[in-house]
């Protein structure tokens, strides 16, 4: 049986006029920018001629010339030219060249240098040239090795540069990252998501006449003739697993000697060269059968392993395609690489896939009715069997007990790998779950001062005691009537025909929507103040009253409101205002749209690592399935591959409108 008690739901408000004349008180981005440097007769391309001679490089390509050597390919001081072949500079774009200046790494010879076109200094310049195509040559059997040439012509300034960033975990190939000055159609720029990854799904779009497609799960393609000065994202390839690349840079560190054992570790794995062999200077070779190159994984275990290289002669146990050694047994946290006879050559990459252990902190934990721990569902696999886990029960601070706990209170379950797991790692947390004995029946005692006299007092005081409620529950205390006035914030105390009027609370408490003048959840005061408004209707001196009635009511907490594409007003926009308020995004293009700048820290499924993304106006994220609040009233957005919480400005939250027109969701703040 509820217990409640209201006292003097009736206050009577008494004025006292001293006289007629007076009273005596007074709530996958894009960027475009557009071009402003003016039109110049001279536009310049930079071209370094510097590689690694396993690459086998005789010709280099910038965006508008390319460069052929016709003796050798390059090397790690540049191209060479004397005697027995030439340096030739070809236009792509079909630019005239004015002037090219070379710099060298080896320069002494330069004096018997002539070009085919144009005049040569006798230095480093050739002037003149004003045609597409321009040799240098040399009469010197040593010659000189060119490291890079910087080549003029006749451009213009306002045509537009195409820049490309973004793409982790994936090889670029074709056109250039950056293609500057563009006359026509840029260099088409390949994106080869590496072994292990793929590229989320996202619908084709051009942006200034560049165009990203994803052509497959594993490739992304960008082309067209721009329009303007246009920077592009690429989107990121992602991976349950890790991915972890050795570039020519870690590779070419390495140095072992034949005939010694020799350990190397970077990026979380160690290489134990054994027995007679080496990798060292980009090489990879195997002398007898005794050479052995194991690689080892700190955590996790490999899937797969392949090692780039310019030339394959014996891939020993490994399987090879093309430039590629591979290997991709039973999953192993240790891998050997050996064979006589094993010989590598002009190694560039070695790419790592590792399994890591499935991290819990983004499953899902399911209890059963006595809130046991049923089941725990980890990147879309239910797991039944729990012998991997330690499971304890407490509160956020504390979850030590094995048990379910019996006391009243509110708890989670924890799920935590056992150390010795070797599949799982860090710990999950339940949604909370509430021990109460059977629900106690609210009660209070709500007091409200019978009256009150303006002569003396220019407020009152409406008091809650003894108050216990249940969770989400609370006390409202309500203007529901007066004697005199029967609508708006101005009330009438009156001696017969005589009227002074009045405000409460400056006029904040009214007859209308405005009437709710108290909300308790615990005990407490709530003060009304009264204030004269106006003597213009006073006739008669004596006391002007106007009897109050108050209402009280208990309120039940609000059900989260699910919000879809047919929800009334998603047009205009809704704001997730309580805990398990959602969106669901079904039946959609799952685009969320950026008004707004936003930071986001998300976590992709399986992986503890946060990233933080800081999006800009006109940046979409793809895949999203749902958006909520969760128990902290943070905004959480729920992809495809994991979830994060987007973080709105200081005062602000966030608003999201459903657009008909492209099926896709757009947000703002407000």
């Amino acid at each position: 049986m509820k217990s409640k008690k209201v006292i003097a739901a009736l206050c009577t408000l008494a004025v006292v006029v001293s006289s007629v004349g007076g009273l005596p008180f007074g709530g996958l981005r894009l960027f475009d920018t557009a071009v402003t440097a003016s039109a110049a007769d001279e536009v310049s391309e930079n071209i370094s001629l510097v590689a690694s001679a396993s690459s086998n490089l005789s010709t280099i390509s910038g965006t508008h010339y390319s460069v052929s050597c016709g003796y050798m390919v390059a090397d790690d001081k540049g191209m060479r030219v004397n005697s027995f072949g030439a340096l030739t500079i070809n236009a792509r774009k079909g630019e005239t060249i004015s002037k090219v200046i070379l710099s060298y790494s080896e320069g002494g010879y330069r004096n018997t240098l002539s070009a085919s076109i144009g005049t040569f200094d006798g230095n480093s310049t050739i002037t003149g040239i004003n045609a597409q195509q321009v040799s240098i040559s040399s009469t010197s059997t040593t010659g000189v090795i060119i490291s890079a040439v910087t080549v003029y012509f006749e451009g213009d300034l306002n045509n537009p540069t195409v820049t490309l960033t973004g793409g982790a975990y994936a090889k670029s190939s074709g056109g250039l990252l950056t293609q500057s000055y563009l006359p026509g159609a840029m260099d088409t720029v390949t994106y080869t998501a590496l072994t292990g990854a793929t590229f989320p799904e996202f619908e084709t779009y051009t942006l200034n006449g560049v165009t990203v497609e994803r052509t497959s799960d594993t490739v992304v393609t960008i082309s067209g003739t721009p329009t303007a000065n246009t920077a592009i994202i690429v989107p990121d390839a992602v991976s349950s697993s890790k991915i972890v690349t050795w570039n020519s840079t870690t590779i070419s560190s390495i140095s072992s000697i034949i005939t010694k054992d020799y350990t190397y570790t970077a990026n979380g794995i160690t290489l134990n060269k054994t027995g007679k062999g080496k990798i060292a200077g980009n090489e990879i070779k195997g002398y007898d059968s005794t050479a052995s190159f194991e690689f080892t994984t700190a955590t996790g275990k490999f899937t797969n392993i392949e090692i780039a290289a310019s030339a394959i002669y014996n891939g020993g146990n490994w399987t090879t395609v093309g430039n590629t050694l591979k290997w991709n047994g039973t999953p192993s946290n240790s891998v050997s690489l050996s064979g006589s006879g094993l010989y590598l050559e002009g190694v560039s990459s070695i790419n790592f896939v590792i399994e890591m252990p499935a991290d819990l902190s983004n499953a899902t934990v399911t209890l059963g009715a006595d809130n046991t721990v049923s089941s725990v569902t980890v990147g879309g696999n239910e797991i039944t069997d729990l012998s991997e886990f330690d499971i304890t029960y407490g509160t956020d601070e504390s979850h030590t007990a094995t048990e379910p706990p019996t006391e009243d209170g509110t708890y989670y379950a924890y799920v935590t790998a056992k150390t010795e797991s070797e599949n799982y790692t860090g710990t999950a947390k339940s949604a909370a779950f509430t021990v109460a004995s059977a629900a106690s029946d609210p009660t209070y005692t709500i007091t409200i001062p019978a009256a009150v006299d303006l002569k003396s007092t220019d407020h009152v005081n409406i008091t809650a005691e003894g108050v216990t409620l249940n969770e989400g529950q609370k006390i409202v205390v309500t203007l529901d009537g007066a004697s005199h006035t029967t609508s708006g914030n101005v009330f009438n105390a009156m001696n017969d025909d005589s009227v002074v009027t009045y405000k409460i609370n400056g006029g904040n408490v009214g007859l209308g929507d405005n009437k709710t003048v108290a909300e308790f959840t615990d005990n407490g005061s709530a003060e009304l103040s009264f204030a004269v408004d106006s003597t213009d209707g006073i006739k008669l001196a004596g006391a002007h009253t106007e009897t109050l009635t108050f209402g009280v009511k208990l309120e039940e907490p609000a059900a989260p409101k699910i919000y879809n594409k047919n929800s009334e007003n998603i047009a205009d926009g809704v704001v997730l205002e309580n805990v398990g308020d959602t969106i669901d995004t079904t039946d959609t293009l799952k685009g969320l749209i950026f008004n707004t700048s936003a930071k986001m820290d998300f976590k992709i499924d399986g992986n503890d690592e946060t990233m933080v993304f800081n999006f800009q106006p006109n940046a979409q994220i793809n895949g999203v399935e749902r958006m909520y609040l969760d128990d902290n009233r943070d905004f959480i957005c729920v992809t495809s591959t994991g979830k994060g919480k987007l973080i709105p400005d200081e005062g602000k939250q966030f608003r999201v409108k459903y657009n008909l027109e492209d099926n896709r969701w757009i947000i703002d703040q407000v």
